[in-house]
């Protein structure tokens, strides 16, 4: 079982193809993180849960907190990774999802 993904995106549209593509960029980065900084971790990868809220990482108050930090010193890079499969998204569809570039923009 890997981790939680919890979607509260009220404001930005993205189909399905989408989200699952972005999961898996995030279940993917926070692999390498873990194997990277804390790799000890791994075996409770499954007690991870993140939040993207309107475009943005968030780890969950569920997140043990040994691990939580670990992710917490690699938010920026999380959040890159989102922010970039996000934008290929919006470009995608800029028609439907003009309004969501803006906001993730600024």
């Amino acid at each position: 079982m890997g981790m939680k993904i919890i979607w509260d995106s009220s404001e930005l549209k993205l189909d399905d193809y989408s989200r699952l593509n972005i999961e898996y960029a995030l279940n993917l980065e926070v692999t390498l993180i873990l194997i990277k900084n804390a790799e000890h971790f791994l075996d409770y990868k499954s007690l991870i849960t993140l939040q993207i809220k309107n475009g943005h990482v968030l780890i969950d108050t569920e997140t043990p907190q040994p691990i939580a930090k670990k992710l917490k010193n690699n938010l920026i890079q999380l959040q890159d990774s989102v922010s970039k499969l996000i934008q290929k998204d919006l470009v995608a569809w800029p028609s439907q999802l003009y309004a969501e570039a803006i906001v993730i923009n600024s």
